[in-house]
């Protein structure tokens, strides 16, 4: 199973991470140069993640499904690995999507879309451009610039799904000098124009899984 970071996980608050952990670090960044696992990365499936699987393939079925169910499936997940498994279990299996720096996931995604560049960001963080870079990778295996790009392209393939809102009302509220513009984004990004995006009420490739 595949997910991206999400603040669900830890329902807002990641773990310390105490100077045990960090010596466990390095005991299994060594394990993992003899290939061997250095964490737990499958469980035995519970009927209600079992069922929860079949809740999500259906949706996926229905394409005028708006893509924030899909966020509060993932975050019924989370909730069913804490109550189908033991403590001990749940805690073992979800300790490598945990954030590496502590909170910094939940401030990132409460910031939302932003068009601010790298230093007004590491202002708005506290941050030095350099460390603000590292804690992106870090976390989310993306630059700043690349993470927030992929996070325009879910704000604005999202708004176009929603038909109430008209294209030159996404133009202004994504800063595009005109709808060409936006048609042209949309092309270079999803492969499709907005009127084909909405005509096919089609899911982006990386809400599909």
């Amino acid at each position: 199973m595949r997910f991206h970071p999400s603040t669900h996980l830890c329902l807002g608050e990641c773990p310390d991470q105490t100077s045990q952990d960090r010596g466990k670090k390095r005991k299994h960044s060594c394990r993992k140069k003899l290939n061997q696992p250095c964490v737990m990365r499958s469980m035995p499936m519970s009927s209600g993640v079992e069922l929860w699987g079949k809740t999500v393939g259906l949706y996926l079925k229905f394409p005028h499904i708006d893509v924030n169910v899909f966020d509060i499936k993932l975050q019924e997940f989370f909730l069913l690995l804490r109550l189908d498994y033991t403590r001990q279990m749940a805690e073992e299996f979800l300790r490598f999507y945990h954030c590496k720096n502590t909170g910094f996931r939940t401030k990132v995604f409460h910031l939302g879309y932003s068009n601010a560049t790298i230093d007004e960001l590491g202002q708005h963080f506290k941050l030095s451009p350099t460390t603000l870079k590292r804690m992106f990778v870090e976390e989310f295996g993306l630059s700043p610039q690349k993470w927030m790009m992929q996070q325009k392209c879910r704000y604005i393939y999202n708004d176009i799904l929603q038909q109430e809102l008209t294209l030159q009302d996404i133009v202004k509220r994504y800063g595009f000098s005109s709808i060409s513009y936006l048609c042209q984004f949309c092309r270079k990004n999803f492969g499709y124009t907005p009127q084909q995006i909405r005509k096919s009420n089609r899911l982006p490739a990386y809400e599909q899984h």
